[in-house]
């Protein structure tokens, strides 16, 4: 295992030393922000069915408040069949995606007659939306989760307006919420395995079981899960898991903004219609986030602080 770990980790920091360990701390920062909830955070069952076309009429019908330009795209992408449903009963274990068929745009949508349904359903169509298939800027990459998870943030908001809301729509938050707080454990080590091999040049036995000293069993088996996924890929998962903290915690404070100021909708709407043309520094930027460091856009403790307590209050309202 050590041999083929040393070998992946080679390759992803390929040109990478010990000089270029500062470039983490900006993601750092974020999976510490993740990582300081103590709130016990467990997946919830969903008690009530709903059909799928009822989860398809509440997209449509949230996101064309957001943007109609939204709404429009999931009609196109229903009417052109750039859509696939597959029951979740049969495939357990998938996750639903965007992705090219034949250089077009494609949804596969894993259902399960809930209300999580429709939640899945915005959150690909934003995918969709915004999809980069050409350029994979970095801006996107970094930024493409962000507007798919505030949308669901959004739409649980919307769902809480109803004269009587509808039973399990709390469940998709929490479940969101359980999975970022893997992802943080899981891009966690990563992070600190990448730098103990720039320290040392290799990983062995003695190295990894100093990575996991002092933490509690639960981060121990995250960890084992994913390193089992790492070498059966060939590849680490930090680049997803990153992306992926960035958008929850990035969403939890553009969903905050717009709580105190409606009108700063417009920052979502903006950001998603030019993610491809902007850097990611510019997007921290236009969020009214500022920098410790620049060059490693770190940032400062202000602007720390402001996303740390918009994740805390997200947090805590489940509660």
């Amino acid at each position: 295992m050590f041999e083929k770990l040393n070998k992946i980790l080679e390759e992803e920091t390929s040109g990478e030393t010990i000089l270029d360990i500062p470039e983490y701390a900006f993601i750092r920062s974020l999976v510490n922000i993740v990582l300081s909830i103590k709130t016990p955070i467990i997946p919830r069952e969903y008690h009530s069915k709903m059909r799928l076309q009822r989860s398809i009429n509440y997209s449509l019908t949230f996101l064309d408040k957001i943007n109609p330009l939204y709404a429009d795209t999931l009609n196109f992408v229903l009417k052109h069949n750039h859509i696939t449903i597959k029951s979740r009963d049969d495939y357990p274990d998938k996750l639903s995606r965007v992705y090219l068929v034949n250089g077009k745009r494609h949804i596969e949508l894993f259902y399960g007659n809930t209300i999580e349904d429709s939640y899945t359903l915005t959150h690909e169509t934003m995918h969709y939306y915004n999809f980069d298939d050409v350029g994979m800027s970095d801006n996107w990459h970094l930024m493409t989760e962000t507007f798919s998870i505030l949308m669901e943030l959004l739409q649980k908001k919307w769902f809480a307006s109803f004269s009587i809301p509808k039973r399990d729509y709390k469940n998709n938050e929490i479940d969101t919420l359980y999975a970022l707080k893997i992802k943080a454990i899981r891009l966690d080590f990563e992070i600190r395995l990448i730098i103990t091999y720039l320290e040392n040049g290799y990983i062995d036995e003695y190295l990894f079981a100093r990575l996991l000293e002092g933490y509690n069993e639960f981060y121990a088996e995250e960890v084992e899960e994913d390193i089992i996924d790492v070498i059966r890929n060939d590849e680490l998962n930090f680049s997803m898991l990153q992306r992926d903290i960035i958008g929850g915690c990035l969403s939890s404070y553009m969903y905050e903004r717009i709580l105190n100021k409606p009108s700063r909708i417009a920052e979502l709407i903006n950001l998603n219609e030019y993610v491809k043309e902007m850097d990611f520094e510019d997007s921290l930027l236009y969020l009214g986030l500022d920098f410790e460091d620049e060059e490693t856009l770190l940032l400062d403790s202000k602007s720390l602080n402001k996303i740390k307590s918009a994740y805390v209050k997200r947090v805590k309202n489940m509660y």
